[in-house]
């Protein structure tokens, strides 16, 4: 039927947007998700299956909630368990989804669902999965300093992650971003986040600033509203486009990730004497990196 969609999702404990670190335990567990929406009636069905819980733990609660990835929101709705407590079941009319935003069809097909899965041992949420159609590509970037152009070394508190989901037909982005161990660059002209048209190992222009949610000062949001350049979803959709984190001790950039959509790889290359046939001993300042985006 042309107006049904069937997705199926995977729940995983990176997804999960937490600044604590999931409590020790269910190393084994595991969930799959099939949510299925009808574009025109709007009636939906979902269904979460897990496996591997540990024996001295229970799954407490199992729920569609409206927000992106890299972000927490609301209960859409909650999914029932049913005779086997590793099967969680619902089904009706988003209609009928809890009155947030989010709760509607044209938030479904950006992307902006995802299913949580809550344990006894972390209430707040032990496996997570975003629930996206094919037309929608979902990117999990881990920010780092190496990545830098040219590379910066932080200390080791300094962190990021950062997610960015997107549709390049009809030119729509959502961009989160957390990060940690530094004081943001908060005078800096546009932001101390930008999206950066660039492959990895090039530096580019400023394509769209991401700002503060609240008053936080580690966790950044920016969507199409916000683009201030020349933002080519065909670039990119071909991996030519990178989140930069500005901060005071490196006001040109301190953590940066690069955007690598399905289809692309980008691989970061140490250029070494050693690995030449035969092998080359050069000076001590003689260095080299590499990237190739294909």
């Amino acid at each position: 039927v042309a107006s049904l969609r069937t997705l199926s999702v995977s729940l995983e404990a990176t997804q999960e947007v937490t600044d604590a670190p999931l409590n020790p335990g269910n190393e084994q567990l595991t969930a799959i998700g099939e949510v299925t929406v009808d574009e025109t009636t709007l009636e939906f069905t979902a269904r979460v299956t897990a496996q591997g819980l540990d024996s001295d733990d229970t799954i407490t609660m199992v729920h569609i909630h409206s927000g992106f990835a890299g972000e927490n929101g609301g209960v859409l709705v909650g999914l029932q368990p049913t005779t086997d407590p590793l099967v969680f079941e619902a089904s009706g009319f988003i209609n009928d989804f809890a009155d947030i935003p989010g709760n509607d069809l044209a938030s479904f097909l950006r992307g902006g669902w995802y299913l949580n899965l809550h344990t006894a041992s972390n209430p707040a949420g032990q496996l997570r999965g975003q629930v996206f159609t094919d037309d929608v590509d979902v990117v999990r970037m881990t920010l780092e300093g190496q990545q830098e152009n040219p590379a910066v070394t932080n200390s080791p508190e300094v962190s990021g992650t950062a997610y960015v989901t997107f549709d390049e037909v009809r030119e729509l982005i959502v961009v989160n971003s957390r990060v940690a161990g530094f004081t943001p660059f908060l005078d800096a002209p546009i932001g101390p986040v930008h999206l950066h048209a660039g492959f990895a190992g090039e530096n580019g222009p400023v394509l769209l600033p991401l700002q503060p949610v609240g008053q936080s000062e580690t966790i950044y949001r920016g969507t199409e509203a916000d683009i201030s350049g020349e933002l080519d979803f065909g670039v990119l959709a071909d991996g030519g486009v990178y989140l930069n984190i500005h901060s005071a001790a490196n006001p040109s950039g301190a953590l940066r990730g690069q955007v690598v959509p399905r289809g692309v790889d980008a691989v970061r290359m140490q250029l070494q004497g050693a690995q030449e046939n035969p092998a080359v001993v050069n000076a001590d300042d003689i260095a080299g990196v590499a990237y190739a985006t294909f």
